[in-house]
């Protein structure tokens, strides 16, 4: 056989080995990787109106976009008007509505009752108890899918308990159209058929600056009617939350409900101006314009294709952008593909334009080259006939920095005020909403001390004691996960790069160490990567070209399995890029 046959046979039987050896470690060894839950919000709204000698309760459970939580349990309790708790004896079913109180309650008054929501979110029951004079329904799940959640509701003895329900047509309003419709039901508390006249409904677009009227409009008591919402009145495109009020009557309580859709935008593209005729080898700029009708697009990007394969890419900033198409002459024309890719769901591609453009040969711009070489030398003799001033030399302009992730010490306070700042976008400046900071011990345990959910403009207070050998990482979900040694305490401004942006910025560091990309030349896009990749016959570039072209540009959000998911298609060679989690010192 041989030493060198005798080798490979030991080899062979080795691999199984190992191989089992790294299954049984990745099976049994407990995982230091943490396990991140989203948990959603739930509100109880309810109601409490004293009917014929006992105390109806009724509401809903919804979750925070407004969608009913269906098959909840709450913890009903009652207290006096001196704060004391009043014993429950079980609940009973409302009058004209379906039993939501669970089954097997205890005989007996008992400190607090069971009571179930039905499919819809909605719970109703009666209990008699004479001395309540409030009463309190505290919602916990279970599951662990939703926050608990609590409400106190006054007994109201004089008026009945109104509910009202709002559900939109559809979960996304298109401002292209003019009206928005959306459903609204009512139900009164043991209402009597034909008592009440229909019930005065306003529906409000909820903002932090104030709420706007944007609908009015009556329904019959326990009935249902639909309400007409001018577009003109939504005045932007994203989430969105509708308010349903009903002011009361001396008779009946005023009431309250929430819900959350989404304003979608058409965006149109139109090009500023015509293209003047160039070489498509140096790249021929286009400048877009990009409407909508809520008004300038704020976001996404321009593509040019040809043939299929993109050509150019320009991001949108103010409603326009200007994008470098750059691709091999073939004749004297060429027919450009141009697409909008967006960023945020709330903008919706229109229909891609096609924009003809001429080519300049390449004998044309050779003669004006050696036009303008002799144009030069001559000026440049002209100008040696006089002798200049003398002028001090001017110093170099420092190269503009690339936006990165980074934390920033901006006032430097006492050690026991803890950490406070804000998270933004490393690019833009834009707030990161529920951003999490977390502060870790130090390795190898890693043990976590503190963490924080940032608020919707993306500020924090995070409290722990100093120590150089504690670390700040903190992560969101569209963008990349970032840690680093904790700063002394103060207040801090946290930099996070998207992960769209994350992605390019590796593609294009890779194909300036490894393709034909130097760098002080035009950024090289995907489409350049995978021809790149065709032309070197390797196969794994163009998977992987292709990998970023659909996550940095395509219409879904880039979350941290997608990311992962790209970034293991990435080719082993290259400048080694800094990995997900940056490790920077502030």
């Amino acid at each position: 056989m041989g030493a060198r046959g005798a080798f490979l046979a030991l080899l062979l039987m080795l691999v199984p080995a190992v191989m089992t050896a790294l299954a049984s470690d990745a099976d049994g060894a407990p995982s230091t990787t943490p396990v991140v839950r989203v948990r959603g919000a739930a509100r109880v709204t309810a109601t409490a109106s004293a009917v014929d000698g006992s105390v109806v309760v009724t509401g809903s459970v919804i979750d925070d976009t407004g969608r009913p939580v269906g098959g909840a349990t709450l913890e009903l309790r009652a207290f006096a008007a001196d704060g004391s708790a009043v014993p429950l004896p079980p609940l009973g079913a409302c009058a004209n509505r379906p039993a939501t109180t669970p089954g097997g309650q205890l005989l007996g008054p008992r400190a607090s009752q069971a009571l179930g929501s039905d499919t819809a979110g909605r719970f109703c029951a009666t209990l008699v108890a004479e001395r309540a004079s409030s009463v309190v329904l505290a919602f916990h799940d279970p599951r662990g899918l939703f926050d608990a959640s609590e409400a106190r509701v006054a007994v109201d003895r004089a008026r009945r308990g109104v509910e009202l329900r709002l559900t939109p047509a559809t979960a996304t309003f298109e401002l292209e159209r003019e009206t928005q419709r959306v459903q609204v039901t009512t139900h009164v508390v043991a209402a009597a058929p034909g008592v009440e006249p229909p019930l005065p409904l306003a529906v409000y677009l909820a903002s932090p600056s104030g709420d706007t009227l944007v609908a009015q409009g009556a329904c019959p008591i326990d009935g249902a009617t639909e309400l007409d919402l001018p577009s003109s009145k939504l005045t932007r495109p994203g989430p969105l939350e509708l308010v349903l009020r009903f002011a009361g009557t001396p008779s009946l309580q005023p009431a309250e409900a929430r819900r959350r859709v989404l304003a979608t935008a058409r965006v149109r593209l139109e090009l500023s101006r015509k293209p003047a005729a160039a070489d498509p080898t140096d790249g021929i700029p286009l400048d877009v314009a990009l409407g909508s009708a809520a008004g300038a697009v704020t976001g996404g990007s321009v593509e040019a294709r040809l043939f299929g394969q993109t050509v150019g890419i320009g991001r949108v900033e103010r409603g326009a952008t200007r994008l470098v198409a750059q691709f091999p002459r073939r004749g004297d024309t060429a027919e450009l593909e141009l697409r909008y890719l967006p960023l945020e769901p709330w903008w919706r591609a229109g229909d891609p334009v096609t924009v003809k453009v001429d080519l300049l040969s390449r004998a044309r711009w050779v003669s004006l080259s050696w036009i303008s070489a002799l144009a030069a030398i001559a000026a440049w003799l002209l100008w040696g006939w006089r002798r200049p001033e003398r002028a001090p030399a001017a110093r170099p302009a420092a190269e503009p920095r690339a936006a990165v992730a980074g934390v920033h010490l901006l006032k430097r306070e006492d050690d026991r005020t803890g950490w406070r700042g804000v998270v933004r976008d490393a690019h833009d400046g834009s707030p990161v909403p529920d951003a999490i900071v977390a502060l870790y011990g130090p390795s190898p345990e890693r043990r976590l001390l503190g963490r924080v959910r940032a608020d919707d403009q993306g500020r924090f207070a995070l409290d722990g004691a100093a120590d150089a050998n504690l670390e700040l990482a903190v992560s969101a979900v569209l963008h990349s996960d970032f840690a680093c040694r904790a700063p002394a305490h103060g207040e801090l401004r946290v930099d996070l790069v998207s992960r769209r942006r994350f992605l390019v910025g590796r593609l294009v560091r890779w194909a300036e160490q490894r393709g034909p990309f130097g760098k002080g030349r035009a950024e090289p896009t995907p489409g350049d990567v995978k021809r790149y990749g065709h032309r070197a016959r390797r196969d794994e570039v163009v998977t992987w070209a292709n990998a970023v072209e659909a996550a940095a540009f395509g219409p879904d959000a880039v979350d941290e399995a997608k990311e992962r998911n790209v970034t293991r298609h990435e080719p082993p060679e290259g400048d080694n890029p800094e990995p997900r989690i940056i490790k920077r010192d502030h």
